[in-house]
């Protein structure tokens, strides 16, 4: 059985399913707190920021220059089902998945038209640099 990742920042997640090389991006948008002032997070941010995943315009490994995106699939994970009907029509365009963080799966998504493989290939070849790294003696992911 191959090995299932979970790595993360702040508000991006990204999964590896190692045996099945499946990687998937997920943006995940909400609510904030300024200043004691509550604010929802805007939407066309977060879609322009979920779109990224699905391009990642380039990358370098060693003297090659790889354009595409190592994600197989990307969600946009956003707080409430009612708050989508302003950008319905922008998310069915696109191949991006969303997901309400209380109320479920509103649009699975389609497989990224401009996932590269060997943008992939690299990616995973390299997981074992995670596997092995740590800061501070905590790991800097999770196995799920």
């Amino acid at each position: 059985m191959g090995s299932f990742y979970l790595f993360f920042t702040r508000r991006r997640y990204n999964s590896v399913n190692e045996r099945e090389n499946h990687i998937i991006g997920i943006e995940v948008k909400g609510y904030r707190s300024n200043k004691g002032i509550i604010q929802k997070a805007n939407i066309y941010e977060a879609i322009g920021e979920a779109m990224m995943y699905l391009l990642n315009p380039y990358m370098k490994y060693k003297w090659e220059k790889i354009e595409g995106s190592i994600f197989d699939e990307v969600w946009l994970c956003y707080p409430y089902k009612r708050d989508f009907e302003d950008f319905k029509r922008v998310i069915e365009i696109t191949p991006i998945g969303l997901l309400s963080a209380y109320e479920g799966v509103v649009k699975r998504p389609e497989k990224n038209p401009f996932v590269n493989e060997r943008a992939k290939e690299i990616f995973l070849e390299n997981l074992s640099t995670f596997r092995s790294y740590i800061q501070g003696g905590r790991k800097m992911h999770k196995i799920v």
